[in-house]
Formats: C-alpha cells, sequence, structure tokens
C-alpha cells in the first residue's frame, strides 16, 4: 500500500498550494484552484482513462458531490477545474515540471494495489 498526504500551505483567492508527501517523504509541490478546491479528508485513488486528457491518470474516489478529481500536469490554477496539479513550486500561484510529476505518480500508483490520500 501507498499514502500520499497533501498538506495544503498557502491560500490565496485564485489558488491553494501544498506539499504531496508520499510514504513519509516529500514528493513535490501541488496546487489546486481555490475555488474549486476538494474536501479535506481521506481517499481512494484508482487509475481511469480520462477521456478530456486522452490518457490514464490517478483519480481520486468518492469526493463528495465531485467527480472526475485527477492528479495531473498543469501550471497554474487556470490549468485546473477541481483536480490537483503536482510538480515544483517555482513561483507564486505556479508550478513546474508537472509532466515528470504526473507520470512518477502515475507510475507508483500502478505498482501499488492500494494507494491512499489524505488532504488537509
Amino acid at each position: 500500500m501507498i499514502k500520499l498526504f497533501l498538506q495544503r500551505k498557502v491560500s490565496k483567492s485564485l489558488y491553494t498550494m501544498g506539499k504531496l508527501i508520499i510514504n513519509g517523504e516529500q514528493f513535490c509541490d501541488t496546487l489546486e484552484n481555490t475555488k474549486k478546491i476538494i474536501p479535506a479528508g481521506t481517499y481512494k485513488i484508482g487509475l481511469v482513462w480520462s477521456n478530456k486528457f486522452h490518457r490514464v491518470l490517478p483519480e481520486l474516489v468518492n469526493v463528495p458531490k465531485r467527480a472526475a478529481i485527477m492528479i495531473h500536469r498543469g501550471n497554474s490554477a487556470k490549468d485546473t477545474q477541481g483536480c490537483i496539479l503536482v510538480g515544483i513550486n517555482d513561483k507564486a500561484g505556479w508550478v513546474s515540471n508537472s509532466a515528470k510529476y504526473e507520470q512518477k505518480i502515475v507510475e507508483l500508483v500502478r505498482q501499488y494495489k492500494e494507494c491512499w490520500i489524505t488532504v488537509t
């Protein structure tokens, strides 16, 4: 089993920045759209085909009143409709190298039979 922990750090009017920790070790930074942020909680993660992005992505399962909440690449809050963007926070409201981190998370979720994320 693999455990992810998303710790939100900075919340502004348009974006929320955080840290993604995997099995106790810092993995990367995160960025969410503050207006469409997912509720704090613990969610199972599965891999699904995304028709929107045309590739397999990690999806948070059973998010209250939400569907198709993915972990994927992107750079700013404009790139997410409520999903979690991953990468390196190198300026305010922005993550870089997100394709690399998306790929790594897909590989990790594929490797483990059970994957969970706790969002605070």
